[in-house]
């Protein structure tokens, strides 16, 4: 067979290009699909739970207030790029972010278990303890063995629920009736049972402000630092700690807290997984 001519090295040239051109689309297409963004660079988009005052919650005009979202409000401005919410409960916030449909998750306590599969960002930290009724609640002494034969209300996926569980099996090793744990989709929703006599306390952080009708009292237990879930490894995480540590460094972060009334909650540095 003869040499090619030059026409025919010239089309065998574009043809090899072409397949380099489109091999290479279909590489990035493929690695999109299988590991989506968790960095967007036009926004980030925030798994959001409605808590309570003063962490987290909607305002009388439907609003989202509270020192969670100042924080957040605050880190947005330093970081330049806007929160987008979208409303969610929090058994779906951890696999929401893994997957990429949210890029952090409100009101993640850092536990060593969890920093396994995601990295965490601490905004504050704090203890658990018990809400009952003011009126006729039960009076829960200073120790968890008080809380056998009482049913307690709790969210769904809290890091209370482990000591909770362990308290039950202690009290039925002891020959006493068993705490009854029931969990629910928001610390709105274990309120209202607790409201409506459905459980006899629900757990609350130790420092959170008896809200209307109710008082705090009990045990404290499960020291933990509290923020935000991102996706293992996503450079959105050490992002927010470095703007973290600023607001911290340039007094914004300790104003927010004062304005809400829970100085005490304060952080004197983040640090990426803090359970670790």
């Amino acid at each position: 067979m003869g040499q090619p001519t030059d026409d025919a090295t010239s089309i065998r040239g574009c043809v090899r290009c072409i397949c380099w051109a489109l091999t290479a689309l279909l590489l990035t297409a493929c690695a999109r699909a299988g590991a989506p963004s968790t960095a967007r660079d036009d926004r980030i988009v925030v798994a959001v739970i409605y808590s309570a005052p003063p962490v987290l919650f909607r305002d009388a005009g439907g609003h989202l207030d509270g020192f969670m979202y100042a924080i957040e409000a605050a880190l947005s401005r330093r970081l330049r790029i806007p929160f987008v919410y979208q409303p969610t409960s929090f058994e779906n916030v951890i696999t929401g972010v893994q997957s990429g449909k949210f890029d952090i998750g409100d009101g993640v306590d850092a536990t060593p278990l969890r920093e396994r599969v995601i990295d965490i960002v601490p905004f504050y930290h704090g203890s658990y303890s018990f809400l009952v009724l003011a009126d006729g609640g039960p009076r829960i002494g200073a120790r968890m063995s008080d809380l056998c034969g009482l049913t307690v209300g709790s969210v769904s996926g809290g890091s209370d629920g482990p000591a909770l569980i362990a308290q039950a099996d202690s009290c039925r090793q002891a020959g006493r009736p068993p705490v009854q744990l029931l969990r629910y989709d928001s610390q709105g929703d274990a309120l209202l049972a607790l409201l409506s006599h459905k459980v006899d306390a629900m757990t609350a952080f130790s420092w959170y402000p008896p809200l209307p009708g109710t008082r705090l009292g009990g045990p404290t237990f499960s020291d933990v630092q509290t923020g935000v879930a991102v996706r293992k490894g996503s450079p959105l995480g050490p992002r927010l700690v470095t703007a973290m540590n600023a607001l911290i460094a340039d007094g914004t972060y300790a104003k927010i807290l004062a304005r809400y009334g829970v100085p005490s909650v304060a952080l004197q540095k983040a640090a990426l997984n803090p359970a670790h």
